[in-house]
């Protein structure tokens, strides 16, 4: 990243997230350096205990739902605990997955820990009305861990989710702080939108009266086709 990005200052830590004494020494590091970080994103994770529950193996399960959960948590929890004030402004994205609240079978480790850093990034956002905690989900990217079974459907970039991740860490524009709590869902290819959401009967929402600033009623998932957000 120097070589291609010269003027870009990194502070290059390696960091095993399952650790407290590791992530503790990680954010005494940034305290010495920066004061504090302003936004953090929870990219760092495990996705290779695959099999049916009653076949699974027991340490592989519990070193990702370990690792996925618990490393997700001390790493957030280093962060908030550095903010300098309670109300100084910061932002956690946390990738997550649609299979947090669906079922893909022999995914259990993996999609069980997903439904969990949703939910902790829904009690940040509650207990942290300065620290914008967004939970996304946009599609399928073809990578070295990308199984079979999701290969068909990996029709998405890396752009789509830096794009987005940018945008939302970004302090200029439009204010963003009505999306803390959320999850960003991008269906796939193919799929029929879906939508988890408690909507007011008389509420009308699409996604052209989000553009337009209408007022939204508190969804607890949002589902956008990017694009329409990204204008």
């Amino acid at each position: 990243m120097n070589k291609k990005y010269p003027k870009l200052e990194t502070l290059p830590v390696p960091t095993d997230i399952a650790d407290p004494a590791s992530v503790a020494a990680l954010f005494q590091k940034i305290k010495q350096k920066y004061s504090h970080a302003d936004v953090l994103a929870n990219n760092a994770g495990v996705f290779k205990a695959i099999a049916p529950v009653k076949d699974i193996d027991q340490a592989a399960s519990w070193e990702e739902l370990t690792l996925n959960i618990h490393g997700t948590f001390l790493v957030t929890q280093s962060f908030l605990a550095l903010l300098s004030t309670p109300h100084t402004p910061a932002k956690i994205l946390t990738p997550t997955t649609s299979a947090a609240y669906e079922v893909f079978p022999a995914l259990s480790a993996y999609d069980l820990s997903k439904l969990v850093v949703f939910q902790l990034m829904t009690y940040v956002a509650a207990e942290n009305p300065n620290v914008l905690a967004v939970s996304l989900h946009l599609g399928i990217v073809l990578m070295s861990m990308t199984i079979d079974a999701f290969m068909p459907f990996a029709k998405d970039t890396p752009a789509l989710l830096a794009g987005l991740g940018t945008w939302l860490a970004g302090w200029e524009g439009v204010e963003r702080g009505f999306l803390s709590g959320r999850i960003f869902f991008n269906p796939q290819p193919g799929c029929a939108p879906r939508c988890f959401v408690s909507w007011p009967s008389s509420a009308a929402v699409s996604s052209s009266g989000f553009r337009r600033g209408k007022a939204l009623t508190q969804p607890h998932i949002l589902l956008l086709h990017l694009h329409q957000l990204l204008w």
